[in-house]
């Protein structure tokens, strides 16, 4: 006989939106309650998953009373059965200012801050079809989708309101192909010209899957090539069927990229970031830039365009060539000479040369979501005369500004939010330091 499950707990009243989407109140007896799918002015009975000394978490039981702030999804599947986005329930204002106020608390509480400045928000001009890139999990019987929220339980995903269109269509064409693979994942990415997408399989049994794909798998119309690679760096050979290229446009700059090959999900909030990037640097010509995790030169070669010397790191030797032979396609002699590239990784540290104060006055840095603490004590020895920090990940970023803010070497100047994923409780950041005592 199964064991029952215990009673719910409340009510409790909603009281804001925490980083990662749960709705956050506190218990009669005192208790913090984070309940997943519950919403800003909500009061819920909750159904108790974790039960610790001072906090709770679980998911709604019922409800007491709906916040005012509460819509019909138009995703079917927003009662949790796809764990992909968190706010369809809520009015798109009233989501995109919640999950900023929840990104700028956790970063405040990462680092140790109190934020004196004013947060700026860029919100995305749509909440559908923004998403050029998009990562699927299949599972044994080669069926594609999302994992509902909280677990590894597949959710097939007839559409997607978030996804291009080409992308649903890039995954139909390899719907039936799949099973008997021991499960795995596909990346698909949007070509610049949204009539196609290339993807990047990933399954268990890669070698299997190498001798069932190869010659057979039907390419054109949505889906342009495939790339099969071993999972986890496993022994397997990469395999290619079709053409596993695609082109990203960027602040008018075409990148010939190979799937697989980091890129922003959203082309519309991209460009903006890149557009509050380069005022940001505030550059003049000739000045020297330092970029740090600059992968296929998304930054770069606008930085470039604009009268800098970039010098960029970045750990993935494919982005490198990519980064390397973009500038050669969009910059002639002599201004080619003002971008070079080398692959680093960056958790080591900077080269000793590139430590030395004075050597660039401007450094610029998109670091992965662990952020870039690595780098900050030798960004410290730099003492360039402005940061500026794009970051997608909030808490990272807390703790990143908090070791580069103590002491006074610097001060955070601005600090704006961009809504990357609408619907998701995700926040990209982009913070401006510059050298000086406070003010």
């Amino acid at each position: 006989m199964s064991p029952q499950p215990p009673s719910p707990l409340g009510p409790v009243t909603i009281e804001r939106l925490g980083f990662g989407g749960d709705g956050v109140g506190r218990l009669p007896d005192g208790r913090v309650a984070f309940v997943r799918g519950a919403l800003p002015g909500d009061v819920v009975q909750i159904q108790v998953r974790k039960n610790k000394k001072r906090f709770v978490q679980g998911q709604i039981h019922a409800f007491v009373q709906r916040s005012a702030s509460r819509v019909e999804p138009l995703c079917p599947l927003a009662d949790g059965r796809c764990g992909g986005c968190q706010l369809w329930g809520a009015s798109a204002q009233d989501a995109w200012l919640w999950k900023r106020q929840a990104a700028v608390e956790a970063l405040e509480r990462a680092g140790r801050l109190r934020l004196e400045v004013p947060v700026e928000a860029v919100q995305a001009p749509s909440d559908q079809g923004y998403r050029r890139r998009l990562r699927l999990k299949i599972n044994e019987r080669g069926q594609m989708g999302f994992y509902a929220a909280g677990s590894h339980r597949l959710t097939q995903i007839p559409d997607c309101l978030v996804a291009h269109p080409t992308l649903l269509g890039a995954r139909d064409a390899l719907q039936g192909a799949l099973g008997g693979l021991g499960g795995g994942s596909l990346l698909l990415e949007l070509d610049a010209d949204g009539q196609r997408a290339v993807g990047l399989l990933q399954m268990r049994h890669h070698d299997k899957a190498a001798r069932r794909l190869k010659g057979r798998l039907k390419l054109g119309g949505a889906l342009g090539g495939v790339r099969l690679k071993p999972q986890n760096n496993k022994r397997g050979s990469v395999v290619d069927m079709g053409d596993v290229h695609f082109t990203l446009r960027a602040d008018g700059m075409d990148r010939r990229l190979t799937v697989g090959a980091f890129t922003q999900a959203n082309d519309a909030i991209n460009e903006a970031l890149i557009e509050r990037t380069l005022a940001a640097l505030d550059l003049k010509e000739g000045q020297r830039v330092l970029e740090l995790y600059c992968g296929a030169g998304n930054f770069s070669f606008s930085v470039a365009r604009a009268g800098a010397e970039v010098r960029g790191y970045e750990l993935d030797a494919g982005a490198i060539d990519a980064a390397r032979q973009g500038a050669d396609t969009h910059f002639e002699p002599p201004q080619r000479s003002r971008l070079s590239f080398d692959v680093r990784d960056l958790s080591v540290g900077l080269p000793a040369k590139d430590t030395q104060p004075g050597r660039y006055e401007r450094v610029l840095l998109d670091p992965p979501r662990t952020g870039a603490k690595e780098v900050v004590a030798d960004l410290l020895k730099l003492a360039a005369k402005r940061i500026v920090y794009v970051s997608c990940d909030p808490p990272t970023l807390g703790r990143d500004l908090g070791l580069l803010l103590e002491g006074g070497a610097y001060r955070l100047e601005s600090l704006t939010a961009f809504d990357m994923f609408p619907r998701t409780y995700h926040v990209e950041m982009l913070a401006v330091l510059v050298a000086g005592e406070p003010s």
